[in-house]
């Protein structure tokens, strides 16, 4: 036990509590994100005249996490993202442009993490509220254009997650993982879709049918502060709630 309290509650704090019966415990953190971004279409992927750029983006945010026992916790965190797609085309009779769109979130997440041997997995939804789309096209003079009216305010995704456990001291840890998210709900409006978004220009290229799923691959780098936990000692009768 006194190792699992070694490595999961800071992994230096309270060497002394080898006895104390630990019911949950809790922390907070800042993250930070960076890595591949973009979004699937499905007409874009099957079609030879396009050409998809790999983009990056980013996200910072925080992070709260509450934990049953010593491996099984619920941690949410709100993230505020930048993300990129951006992809070649050719037009008969033209040269090649380059279209992209560039989009800002709010992103929610409620995640199951398990946590064992220094290392955690995670798995859960994410809620995006859209705050910003911008789309440019060098077949339209290049120029960045707000284009929010024709994409939906907010998505859901599927996040999932692995990391592990880097640096500490008693109580603040540091560690680094990696974060896969997938969107699950369209991401262009209705509306948009009439127009023929998110390539608006390309007119015999996309269909109502189809969907535009953002996507993101992250490496995220988390800092840990160690809050308390609520638990017994041996000799105690009670469950009480303790200070790191």
């Amino acid at each position: 036990m006194k190792k699992l309290f070694f490595i999961f509650l800071s992994f230096f704090i309270f060497q002394q509590l080898e006895a104390q019966k630990i019911y949950a415990w809790w922390d907070c953190g800042v993250k930070a994100g960076y890595g591949l971004t973009g979004f699937l279409n499905s007409n874009l992927t099957k079609d030879d005249n396009y050409s998809y750029h790999l983009n990056t983006g980013y996200g910072l945010g925080a992070k709260f996490g509450m934990y049953f026992g010593l491996r099984n916790g619920i941690t949410f965190d709100f993230m505020y993202s930048k993300s990129k797609q951006a992809f070649d085309y050719a037009i008969p009779g033209n040269a090649e442009n380059e279209h992209s769109i560039s989009w800002n979130n709010y992103d929610l997440a409620l995640l199951y993490r398990n946590q064992s041997n220094g290392a955690y997995v995670e798995l859960g939804p994410m809620y995006s509220l859209v705050k910003k789309v911008s789309n440019s096209d060098s077949n339209d003079g290049g120029e960045n254009k707000d284009v929010a009216n024709f994409y939906n305010k907010n998505y859901w995704s599927g996040v999932f997650g692995v990391g592990g456990y880097i640096a500490g001291t008693e109580t603040f840890t540091l560690m680094l993982g990696l974060r896969l998210g997938y969107a699950l709900t369209d991401f262009v409006s209705d509306e948009g879709k009439k127009l023929n978004y998110p390539t608006p220009k390309q007119t015999s290229l996309t269909a109502k049918d189809s969907k535009t799923n953002p996507a993101f691959v992250q490496l995220v780098m988390e800092g840990n502060f160690a809050l308390g936990y609520y638990g017994k000692t041996s000799c105690s009768k009670r469950a009480h709630l303790f200070g790191f």
